[in-house]
């Protein structure tokens, strides 16, 4: 009885041990849903932030160079540019030398077509249009599947899962 009466003093020690510690190392205490708790100290929140924000503008990087790609792409198509290299169409050129699949070649054509600033005259894709520079690549793609109609009630702030669920709901056929 004696040595389990110590070994309980010996851990509520070491739970105020570690309180004081977590005191003087700032760290707070998180219980998450499921009941695990967590602890944290100042410069691991500060370490997360610090992430989160790296994650956010790689993202607009992403965003940014996918656009690039696909305005490329689009204006080499437009004006038959791919024929210089000898290549058939603009697909066998995003494959060969750019290793960009079929598909994303497609997505990114279908980017210009749908929400780009296009000229006509030149063939060329500037950008897209204001009121789709909000929406991620992602969210693009889905959309371009989409009658306008429909394509105006999606909002920027709407997930990837949204948008393809009333893209289902507007066409269960050819939603996959």
């Amino acid at each position: 009885f004696a040595v389990v009466a110590q070994s309980e003093q010996k851990i509520e020690k070491q739970t105020k041990e570690k309180k004081n510690m977590n005191k003087l190392q700032n760290v707070e205490t998180i219980e998450k849903v499921n009941g695990e708790v967590m602890e944290y100290t100042q410069r691991d929140k500060e370490l997360y932030a610090d992430l989160c924000q790296m994650v956010t503008a790689e993202q607009r990087q992403i965003n940014f160079s996918a656009l690039t790609i696909a305005k490329s792409l689009y204006t080499m198509h437009e004006n038959g540019l791919y024929r210089i290299e000898g290549y058939q169409n603009i697909y066998d050129i995003a494959k060969s030398k750019f290793h960009i699949g079929r598909t994303s070649c497609h997505n990114a054509l279908s980017i210009c077509q749908h929400f780009g600033q296009n000229n006509p005259e030149t063939g060329e894709c500037r950008g897209l249009r204001p009121e789709y520079e909000a929406f991620s690549h992602s969210q693009l793609i889905e959309m371009t599947h989409l009658p306008k109609e429909i394509r105006e009630d999606i909002t920027p702030e709407m997930s990837v899962r949204e948008i393809r669920r009333i893209r289902q709901a507007h066409d269960p056929d050819r939603a996959s």
